[in-house]
């Protein structure tokens, strides 16, 4: 991977600092790496813009887990801003990126819940 692109394609989505937040990228690229096939993959634009989004996907998480909006004693929304919209965003980009990257990674599971049933009972 062009780390430098990625530290700048960061900055630009992100509008934010990419040296502040490198653990975030590290974490990004790391995870990218585990589900690459091939290791020459790792070198297209597809699959660097899509470890990109993965960054600002764990940055908005991050920001979002900062601040929790105040919710009505009827369950609505009074205050809240616009991190939950850009969490939504930056995850359907996500989706639409991994379907370009198909073939050069393994699928991710759809979630990583498990089922597990246990013989015995009453």
């Amino acid at each position: 991977m062009d780390m430098e692109q990625i530290y700048n394609l960061f900055e630009n989505i992100s509008e934010t600092s990419a040296e502040k937040n490198s653990f975030l990228i590290e974490r990004a690229v790391s995870f990218i790496k585990s589900r690459i096939i091939r290791n020459e993959d790792m070198l297209r634009e597809e699959v660097e813009y899509l470890t990109v989004l993965y960054a600002n996907l764990y940055l908005i998480e991050k920001e979002t887990a900062n601040g929790i909006p105040m919710v009505s004693d009827g369950g609505g929304v009074i205050s809240s801003d616009k991190r939950s919209y850009r969490l939504e965003m930056i995850k359907k980009m996500i989706s639409d990126q991994e379907k370009l990257c198909k073939g050069y990674l393994i699928e991710k599971p759809i979630n990583d819940f498990v089922f597990m049933s246990v013989k015995g009972g009453v």
